[in-house]
């Protein structure tokens, strides 16, 4: 089954706007960090940037360019569906068009933050090889900003917008997208786009265009063309349109006979956004939490007490829910909408995995996966700083759940001025067998098979150094 085959669904339209809107509020801090940096540091006066300055600075870019690509995921993910049905529903046009809104209202901020000061620009244009950041990024990015291309796009569905704001509104408050509208609403005035600059873009693009919009619906065409504004901003990603990343379901049924709790999974998929701004080969993971059967025995054991256990009582919950729908075994992931318990097939959605197992007792297992679930219903945390547990990259959930459960310490890696934890670095510890131990591999260049213990180190450390 390709991407197209697959209808958006109402979990996905409820994913995609809570990641719309965890990104707008983190963009909106980013903002205000930004303006405090730039009235508190003089690198324009003094021609370069002190080590402090320079972290910051490059730190601000990073967050960036991870929110960026996390926002062009979400659309690309509207766009290798939406694009191929004959007929777009509102929440289909709403959710991409206010991460369109987003991501050009940002850049239209970090573009000010270097605008006339050659020195700022050159630092943004700087790499940050341990984040996956190339350089160039702050001149592509205004690129994609002024082409009059993306511009036309964008136009188009901005009118569509304004033409029937009070049915989207109508339609938002209905289905629990109220917030989601605010936003797009507050942002819809930084789009305009100048008469000239409109016939200019017009000319260029409506022959190549006019053919695939005859038989389309208006609200067709403007998801259409917010479709290709996010395009024409993924300039600088390399995707594959149609790849659907899937375990075989044969690799899928051996694995859950092998997987436990606690169980760390780390996973790769190809050609995916997301591997533009997560450092490392095994970019995401993911931490198993178990059935039917380790939730009555959490239940049984591990009560928290005042607020900590009314958090975990509400994942709980949402444990109960993922089972109740279906799935046989959950994790807790972090993705670009936050902390959840999601079902496994959600980190599975890959090409390759590699699983990790702690080296602790049962009862310390349990332990571990209780501290995870204080942490559900959590942003992303895009500014990947592991000083602050109000928002949680993925090996933060691992870092938070495993840390001083046991004899188990994660030795932090300071990256641009902020204590982090990588999946590589994940891996390399339990290469180390240093708290965690390999268990399983399957990576399909490498071998069709499910390879399972000390076999896997060799094919691990190689995909690891690339």
């Amino acid at each position: 089954m390709t991407t197209a085959d697959r209808p958006v669904t109402a979990e996905e339209i409820a994913s995609g706007a809570r990641t719309v809107q965890h990104l707008y509020d983190y963009l909106c801090e980013l903002r205000k960090n930004a303006s405090e940096l730039e009235e508190t540091i003089a690198p324009v006066d003094r021609g370069y940037f002190v080590a402090d300055e320079d972290d910051a600075t490059r730190g601000l870019m990073v967050s960036y360019w991870q929110t960026r690509n996390a926002l062009l995921e979400l659309v690309n993910s509207f766009r290798e569906r939406v694009g191929s049905i004959s007929h777009a529903q509102p929440a289909e046009f709403l959710v991409p068009y206010a991460a369109a809104l987003v991501l050009v209202d940002t850049a239209r901020f970090v573009r000010g933050l270097a605008e006339n000061r050659p020195v700022v620009r050159r630092k943004l244009n700087e790499p940050a090889t341990e984040f996956g950041v190339p350089g160039g990024t702050y001149d592509t990015i205004q690129k994609s900003l002024v082409s009059s291309r993306n511009a036309w796009h964008l136009s188009r569905a901005t009118r569509y917008f304004d033409v029937h704001r009070d049915e989207l509104q109508s339609f938002a408050e209905q289905n629990d997208l109220a917030t989601l509208f605010e936003i797009t609403v507050r942002l819809r005035d930084c789009v305009d786009v100048s008469k000239t600059q409109y016939a200019k873009a017009k000319v260029a693009t409506r022959f190549d265009q006019c053919l695939r919009w005859l038989g389309r619906s208006m609200i067709m065409q403007s998801t259409y063309s917010v479709q290709k504004l996010t395009a024409g901003m993924m300039a600088d990603v390399f995707v594959k349109r149609g790849h659907v990343p899937a375990i075989p379901a044969t690799i899928a049924n051996e694995l859950s006979d092998v997987l436990q709790p606690g169980d760390v999974i780390a996973v790769r998929k190809e050609y995916a956004v997301t591997n533009y701004f997560l450092p490392g080969y095994w970019p995401h993971v993911a931490m198993v939490i178990g059935d039917e059967i380790v939730l009555q025995e959490y239940q049984n054991t591990c009560a928290g007490d005042g607020d900590s256990k009314t958090c975990q009582q509400d994942a709980t919950l949402c444990w109960q829910s993922v089972l109740a729908n279906g799935s046989k075994l959950c994790v807790i992931e972090s993705m670009k909408d936050g902390v959840h318990v999601r079902s496994v097939s959600s980190p599975l959605g890959s090409d390759s995995f590699v699983i990790l197992r702690p080296q602790l007792q049962r009862a310390e297992i349990l332990q571990a996966i209780g501290r995870g679930l204080r942490h559900v219903g959590k942003p992303y945390d895009f500014n990947f700083d592991f000083r602050r547990s109000d928002r949680l990259v993925c090996t933060e959930v691992v870092y938070r759940s495993f840390e001083g459960v046991g004899p188990i310490r994660f030795p932090l890696v300071e990256r641009m001025g902020r204590p982090t934890l990588s999946g590589l670095d994940l891996i390399e510890m339990a290469l180390r067998r240093n708290h965690f131990a390999p268990v399983a591999l399957y990576v399909p260049d490498e071998s069709p098979i499910l390879q399972l213990h000390d076999e896997i180190d060799d094919v691990i450390r190689r995909k690891s150094e690339r």
